[in-house]
């Protein structure tokens, strides 16, 4: 998930379009909301979401997941500018 959605990010910063990014990562987070909302009801799996809440937790995973988005978006600014200039 991490690589698809830098390589999203750096496509979408190269060809100057962020619309791709931000629907990329809205329909990344409905999917895994609608897959985490079938498991939650499973007590089997909340181990695995254990200090928080299954929601809580794809919240925090979400937003972690834009650090590397937002690294490749600069690492991109920097190479745009070098190749301009």
């Amino acid at each position: 998930m991490i690589i698809i959605t830098s390589v999203l990010a750096y496509s979408s910063k190269l060809f100057s379009n962020t619309i791709f990014l931000v629907i990329g990562n809205i329909l990344s987070l409905v999917i895994s909301f609608y897959f985490v909302s079938e498991m939650a009801g499973n007590e089997r799996w909340m181990v695995y979401f254990n200090p928080l809440s299954p929601y809580q937790l794809l919240i925090v995973g979400s937003i972690l997941n834009l650090i590397p988005q937002f690294i490749v978006t600069k690492v991109v600014n920097k190479y745009k500018r070098k190749v301009t200039n």
